[in-house]
């Protein structure tokens, strides 16, 4: 899907890299009506996980040769049948708690905060 496509509070399907076939509930977070502002991963321990990335111009993935990865805001929800309760959960997190997270992951809530990076991986509408 092409960027302009996405709305945020809409759940999609996410193809991750080397998971052929399976798909994933991914829903984007945006304090705005539309997808723009990136972020960054902070790769520091005991602070926030995320961060405004201030001079980023496009997303990245992150490698060993550069900053980290740069993406747009989205959660996650790792499985490829999620319940009808699951998708609920889903829909509720919301940007601040992306903005607030310590940590990718979500144990409490079990849910993955992510920054995309490939909006060819976002392949249509979640049907499930």
């Amino acid at each position: 899907m092409r960027k302009v496509d996405i709305k945020p509070g809409v759940v999609y399907a996410y193809q991750r890299w080397g998971r052929s076939g399976s798909r994933e509930p991914i829903m984007f977070l945006t304090s705005s009506p539309w997808i723009g502002a990136l972020w960054k991963e902070t790769r520091e321990p005991d602070v926030l996980a995320f961060r405004p990335a201030r001079n980023a111009h496009a997303p990245q993935a992150g490698t060993v040769y550069n900053d980290g990865t740069i993406g747009y805001p989205a959660v996650l929800f790792e499985e490829s049948k999620p319940t009808a309760e699951d998708l609920i959960l889903l829909r509720s997190i919301t940007f601040e708690d992306f903005r607030r997270a310590r940590a990718s992951w979500d144990a409490e809530r079990g849910v993955n905060f992510v920054l995309v990076t490939s909006m060819a991986r976002v392949v249509g509408l979640w049907e499930g």
